[in-house]
C-alpha cells in the first residue's frame, strides 16, 4: 500500500509550487477567478463549474 501512495502523491514542496508561483509573479495578482495547476492556467472540470454540484459540497 505504501509504495501505491507514493504513485498517487506529491511531495508537500511540489504541493506548493503553483502556490508560491502565484505568490511571486506578477501574473499572480492580476489574474482571479481561474483554476491553476503546475503553475499555468487549467481548464475547470465540468464539476467544478456546475452550480448544483458547488451548492450541494457547500450546502447552498
Amino acid at each position: 500500500m505504501k509504495g501505491l501512495t507514493k504513485l498517487i502523491t506529491i511531495s508537500p514542496e511540489k504541493g506548493a509550487q503553483t502556490s508560491i508561483y502565484l505568490a511571486t509573479q506578477p501574473e499572480g495578482g492580476q489574474v482571479s477567478g481561474k483554476y491553476f495547476a503546475k503553475s499555468k492556467i487549467k481548464k475547470a472540470s465540468s464539476i467544478a463549474k456546475n452550480q448544483k454540484t458547488y451548492c450541494m459540497s457547500k450546502s447552498c
